[in-house]
Order: structure tokens, then sequence, then C-alpha cells
């Protein structure tokens, strides 16, 4: 807007043209401007990711300790999506049963596959997104709640190396808003390394068991 400094005076047609020449400059000024704030924003959350994911792939290269790899998942996890609870479950696949992992045990009661959204995502390998879980076809209060409390969102990712699934990450009460598209892409991208330590840590430590028993019957013959 603009007003005339001297009292009683009008604008003329030309003043109009000029003004109306300004605001175009000035809209394609502005829009230009949020447009470059955007993409300036969008940059600093990819490159955050990115260090957050590299962070995850050097813990996995570098250790085949699953609870190390675990405690820096959680960390990662905190920083980059406000949920109540993250749960990490391992896959059997003798029995066909998620064993629900944490920095103290490994095992505390087996869950079927065969019942609930979590079985389901490791029985079908495939990402299920429930920003109404209670009302979910799939939903077993017996295997998808946390704490014996019903979720109100919930993202589950299958952890996979190859054909083969590893287990199940599941992320529970997103505090600020529903899980998005945008959530599934950068858990898909957390995934991989952590299937890939889970995988790793599997077979060193079968390596161990077979290493154990060979020196075991070697000392048995002497």
């Amino acid at each position: 807007s603009a007003t005339h400094r001297e009292e009683g005076k009008r604008f003329s047609q030309r003043d109009e043209q000029l003004l109306e020449a300004i605001a175009d400059f000035t809209a394609i000024a502005v829009q230009n401007a949020r447009l470059y704030q955007a993409t300036d924003q969008e940059l600093r959350r990819r490159v955050q990711e990115l260090a957050a994911i590299n962070e995850l792939s050097r813990t996995v290269t570098a250790s085949l300790d699953l609870n190390r790899v675990y405690n820096v998942l959680v960390a990662q996890v905190n920083k980059q999506w406000p949920v109540a609870a993250m749960r990490l479950y391992l896959l059997d696949e003798k029995s066909q049963r998620l064993h629900l992992h944490t920095r103290k045990v490994t095992d505390t009661g087996p869950l079927s596959i065969t019942h609930g959204i979590i079985g389901r995502v490791a029985r079908e390998k495939q990402v299920v997104i429930a920003n109404d879980p209670k009302n979910h076809p799939d939903y077993d209060p017996d295997i998808d709640r946390f704490d014996s409390v019903d979720p109100e969102t919930l993202a589950v990712i299958p952890l996979r190396i190859q054909e083969r699934t590893a287990g199940v990450l599941a992320l529970f009460n997103k505090s600020d808003g529903p899980f998005t598209d945008d959530d599934v892409e950068r858990l898909v991208a957390f995934a991989y390394p952590v299937a890939t330590a889970i995988e790793n840590a599997r077979l060193f430590a079968e390596s161990e068991r077979q290493r154990a028993a060979i020196l075991a019957t070697s000392q048995t013959l002497t």
C-alpha cells in the first residue's frame, strides 16, 4: 500500500502503473525468498538425516556387538522422531517368532508373526503406517501395544537383508502429528544399516559357536 505524501493530491494513472510494476517485482522477490528459505531448510534436514545414517553405518561396520548398535539406533531415532517408544524385534527364522531386543535382554517372550501389525510386517516384508492402529484390521493388543498402552500412531519397518527379514523396527506415538510418507522414506534408510548389523552379529555369534564346538571336539580327541 502507498499513501500520498502531500495532502489533497491524488495518484495519477502513471502512479498506479508504477506501483503495479513495483508490486509485481516485490511479489517475485518474496516468492524467491520463500523458495530459498524452504530449500535451505530442506537441505539442512537432509544433511542431518545423512549424518545420522552415516553414524549408524559407521557403528555397524565397527562393531559386532548388537547392544552397541542398538544404543546408537535409540539415540538416532530420538533425534529424528519425537516418539513415545521404539521397539526392535529380532526374527528367529526357525521358530518364525519375534523376540524383543533391549539393552539388557534379548528375549522377553516371543511374538508370533501370524498376528498383529508387527507380525504382518515381519511376514510380508512391507512397511505399515497406522495413524489409527486400534482400528487397523491387523491390530492385535497382545502384540502391537507398548508398556500395556494402546498406541495412537504406529510405524513398523521390516529390517531386510536381501530376501531375508532380520527383524522389525516399530515406532509408537509420534508427538508432532501422524506418520507421513517422508517418515517412511527416512525409516527405510535407517532400516538397512540396522538389518546389516543384526545379520553381522548373528553370523559372528554363529561362527563363535562353531569355533567353540570344534575346540571342544579337538580337546576330547586329544
